[in-house]
């Protein structure tokens, strides 16, 4: 539970007041906030996404944070996305469950945005 409230608050600090959260799997959750959203992710447990990591820090505003905190990265809505459910087929998977997305058309979508904002992840 201490992990998703570090995840709450880094989306809180990127994007603004979170207005949603959904658990996608143990590690990764996605958040929709006032002022944009995406995938918040544990990088122990999700080691490619490190990449991505980011500072969280103790409060928003802040310039204080706790080292043991520094394990998560984020995946902006706009560009980002796309690149955690390449990486990870098992989120990308349990997206299209989630939300009732045809898988075919979805890896069409994950292709297309890495290709065009993340080209160093493709295979």
């Amino acid at each position: 539970m201490k992990d998703l409230s570090v995840m709450k608050r880094l989306a809180s600090q990127q994007w603004g007041e979170v207005n949603r959260q959904k658990k996608i799997l143990d590690g990764v959750y996605w958040f929709g906030c006032s002022g944009h959203g995406g995938y918040v992710v544990d990088t122990d447990k999700f080691p490619k996404a490190e990449d991505f990591e980011v500072d969280v820090f103790i409060r928003y505003g802040s310039s204080k944070y706790r080292p043991s905190e520094q394990h998560f990265a984020i995946f902006e809505e706009d560009c980002d996305w796309a690149v955690i459910e390449y990486l990870y087929p098992e989120v990308f998977s349990k997206v299209c469950k989630i939300w009732d997305w045809d898988e075919d058309n979805r890896i069409s979508l994950v292709e297309d945005s890495v290709e065009r904002w993340n080209k160093e992840y493709l295979k």
